[in-house]
């Protein structure tokens, strides 16, 4: 999930942002406009319910940055609440490269 705008001109509904979702298992992706940031929470009930409706399988994994719209209490609700892990992509570059880091320096020739 990942959220875009504000854009440089507002639609006829009044939006300025919009997020997209994306389902890796099936491909399905998902644009929702959006007047505020904060509908963040609206926009993926919804996609979790299009999912669910169309897999009947539960969202496992969310994978978004470390934007606040996505930290916000009542967003970690629901996901905890739907049984949801969420999985910051910044966290898993960190990780990722520390780990390069240390192969990397495990294999330098000492000189």
């Amino acid at each position: 999930m990942d959220i875009k705008g504000p854009m440089d001109m507002m639609s006829i509904g009044r939006h300025l942002y919009f997020m997209i979702s994306v389902d890796d298992y099936s491909g399905l992706k998902v644009a929702y406009p959006m007047q505020r940031k904060s509908d963040a929470l609206k926009c993926y009930r919804g996609f979790a319910e299009q999912a669910w409706n169309q897999t009947c399988k539960k969202i496992k994994y969310l994978i978004c940055d470390d934007a606040k719209e996505f930290l916000s209490s009542a967003l970690n609700a629901c996901l905890s609440t739907h049984g949801t892990a969420e999985s910051s992509i910044n966290t898993a570059m960190k990780k990722m490269r520390s780990m390069l880091k240390c192969c990397w320096t495990a294999q330098k020739p000492m000189g």
